[in-house]
């Protein structure tokens, strides 16, 4: 459980961030970097528009939530291995149990 919780974190932290911004009604999905690091050097601010401003906004607010989601799948990790854990260490035996209850 450990393991799938680090791979899903780090999956999660390098996973390229597409976003939709630029001119026209479909504007095409460009990358904008991952978790660590965004670029948006791709985007221009011209006379049709703040494409540039706009796609720091987006790509920041992607960003913030694939770190949240990483932190969340983190948490649940911990709580799981936990619980695992701790279910693992109790004594199964009626007997044990109630011995180790007083």
């Amino acid at each position: 459980m450990a393991a799938i919780g680090v791979a899903l974190v780090a999956l999660l932290l390098i996973w390229p961030i597409g976003i939709r911004t630029g001119g026209g009604d479909h504007a095409t999905p460009r990358i904008c970097g991952n978790a660590f690091a965004g670029d948006v050097s791709q985007w221009h601010n011209d006379g049709d528009g703040p494409y540039r401003d706009l796609a720091y906004q987006a790509c920041t607010t992607r960003r913030v939530d694939q770190v949240a989601m990483a932190v969340g799948v983190l948490a649940a990790t911990v709580l799981g291995v936990t619980v695992l854990l701790a279910r693992a260490r109790r004594p199964t035996d009626p007997a044990e149990r109630a011995a180790s209850e007083r």
